[in-house]
């Protein structure tokens, strides 16, 4: 592993924010990941909206430190009425999180798409270049004309 890696990346968005953990994160002690909370928390006031995806999809365990630092950020976002989910795949660290009952605290799911939706962010409208384009486009001329409607 990069010894420059960051245990962690932020995405800042419109109306939310991600955090993605890196499996350097687990290699910390607790002073470590409190540094790395700080951090956190200097990105997430920064956010325009009071939403949060915690990824932690890269990483194969995850420790009290950790889990501790995921209790901090909720309860900051919590302060002022913010939503948090955690994204990440069933296996040890899904694990961990259900055995340490924070399935009650914010929704743990499998993909960054429900992750969002749990937070409350709309879905992103495809990219232009989608290949679904064409049935948008081409399925319009299965539509009566607004004059031709039945009003």
């Amino acid at each position: 592993m990069d010894s420059l890696e960051s245990p962690f990346d932020f995405e800042r968005h419109e109306n939310h924010g991600v955090v993605s953990f890196n499996p350097m994160i687990n290699e910390g002690q607790w002073g470590t990941v409190i540094e790395v909370g700080q951090e956190i928390l200097v990105h997430m006031e920064t956010l325009p909206g009071q939403a949060l995806v915690v990824d932690l999809s890269r990483l194969n365990y995850i420790g009290s430190p950790q889990v501790a630092l995921l209790v901090r950020l909720w309860k900051s976002l919590k302060r002022f009425q913010g939503r948090m989910s955690v994204e990440c795949p069933p296996g040890t660290v899904r694990d961990s999180l259900s055995t340490a009952g924070l399935r009650s605290l914010w929704q743990i799911v499998e993909t960054r798409e429900l992750a969002l939706a749990a937070v409350g962010v709309a879905h992103v409208a495809p990219a232009k270049n989608s290949p679904w384009n064409w049935f948008r486009v081409s399925s319009n001329w299965l539509l009566p004309s607004r004059s031709n409607r039945a009003g």
